[in-house]
């Protein structure tokens, strides 16, 4: 790792235990020069270089029934079209049973194994299909199926929709079931939830779709949808950062700065940030609190060259350093435009580098509609100002207390769980 700095090097051995060894070796060949040896390592581990292993393993599958099926690509369709593709109907029509359902998991394994990424997750995804009657029954064999086809999507840098929508919200399901039917314990759920954050994370971030116009399908943009948007995951994943990986925090700051979501970083992050500063701060936390916290948004703007100067150290964020400091700054302005109701974009074009006054503008309306304010734009002053009512203030500093209460006591349970499940497998604490 000799190309890499001394915190390159402590970042990659930070994220690599909760990474898939594929995850983690595709990271490392696109993002991680000078780490060869490492890759070598991880490959060794796989099969993708053990070629003459290959034949063997399509032998030891080829008989079964359910295989052959799915490699039938004309009868696969039409089973799926008639509606006959259900364990149920295969078992009937065919004698398929689940042992054949986990031989083919077993199989598409093997062949992720391999490198095969593309067949893996045509073999799970017909899996998903035929079991989507038995997943409150077979849950923990399902969440496996569902771990390996998010692996698969990461890696074959899938758009964020596929994600989100057909494999993320029924991993958190599976995993929460899981934890409520008592099949993991409470341990086991926040390693799931833990490894989840992790593969997220490395998606967002290197993903190439990241260039797409719409902000709400940049992939960057759901590394902070998990964490923030109670509407899909709960409030469990944003526990798992105070709980265990602090350092998760800058890059859900990097996130929500680049996918605009402004109002989360004040409403939702702040709490979060004050509450952790003890055990982290770095320039994203206190950038975070300089604006929406001190309000010196002159500081403010001298610590976007420091978030710049940050991400460019980093990683994962070092293709992105450009863009988190002009959304940085974006974000400055908005909120000083919250206060004072106008903003020169002329000004803020100046001082972001974002090229030209019309994105910006289109940045900015973009941003305050979803917060529910109304603007107006003077072309010949450049001036924008905020015509329509804020939300009640009163309203939400309530409500924005009674959020950090209910984080509270929400941390506090976690930790009685925590002593519990600790007390039960370790013998019990000694008291001094």
């Amino acid at each position: 790792m000799s190309s890499l700095t001394p915190a390159q090097i402590s970042q990659i051995k930070t994220l690599s235990p909760y990474l898939d060894p594929h995850v983690l070796l595709a990271f490392l060949k696109s993002h991680a020069p000078g780490t060869d040896r490492v890759q070598e390592q991880l490959t060794e581990k796989t099969l993708i270089s053990k070629k003459e292993s290959w034949d063997k393993v399509e032998d030891e599958f080829k008989n079964n029934k359910l295989l052959s099926l799915l490699n039938n690509h004309h009868e696969y369709q039409r089973l799926r079209q008639e509606k006959g593709f259900t364990l149920e109907r295969l078992n009937e029509d065919r004698g398929i049973t689940m042992g054949d359902c986990k031989k083919v998991f077993q199989f598409a394994k093997m062949q992720y194994e391999m490198g095969k990424y593309k067949d893996a997750e045509k073999y799970l995804f017909a899996l998903k299909e035929i079991l989507t009657t038995e997943q409150y029954t077979q849950t923990e064999f399902c969440l496996q199926i569902f771990w390996g086809l998010l692996n698969c999507e990461i890696l074959l840098q899938r758009e964020k929709e596929t994600l989100e929508f057909t494999t993320l919200r029924k991993m958190k399901d599976f995993i929460e079931k899981l934890l409520s039917d008592q099949v993991h314990n409470y341990q086991e759920t926040m390693n799931h939830k833990a490894w989840l954050l992790h593969q997220v994370l490395v998606y967002s971030f290197t993903n190439p779709h990241h260039h797409t116009e719409k902000r709400s399908s940049n992939p960057i943009s759901l590394f902070g949808q998990i964490l923030v948007d109670r509407s899909q995951v709960g409030q469990g994943y944003l526990n798992i950062i105070q709980i265990r990986c602090q350092y998760l925090l800058k890059y859900l700051i990097a996130s929500l700065i680049m996918s605009g979501n402004f109002e989360a970083i004040g409403e939702i992050l702040l709490p979060v940030i004050q509450q952790e500063k003890s055990k982290f701060t770095d320039v994203y936390t206190r950038f975070v609190e300089t604006v929406y916290d001190q309000f010196d948004f002159a500081a403010a703007l001298e610590l976007t060259k420091e978030l710049a100067a940050a991400a460019n150290e980093d990683l994962l964020l070092k293709s992105h350093a450009s863009e988190i400091q002009a959304q940085a700054v974006l974000l400055i302005f908005q909120v000083k435009s919250k206060l004072y109701k106008t903003v020169n974009l002329k000004e803020v074009v100046e001082v972001s580098g974002i090229k030209s006054e019309e994105e910006v503008r289109s940045r900015f309306e973009e941003n305050l509609k979803r917060e529910g304010v109304s603007i107006d734009y003077n072309a010949e002053t450049h001036v924008l100002s905020i015509v329509g009512q804020l939300k009640d203030q009163k309203a939400k500093i309530y409500n924005k207390t009674t959020e950090l209460v209910k984080r509270t006591n929400q941390l506090y349970q976690h930790y009685q769980q925590q002593m519990i499940f600790l007390s039960d497998n370790l013998g019990g604490t000694s008291k001094q």
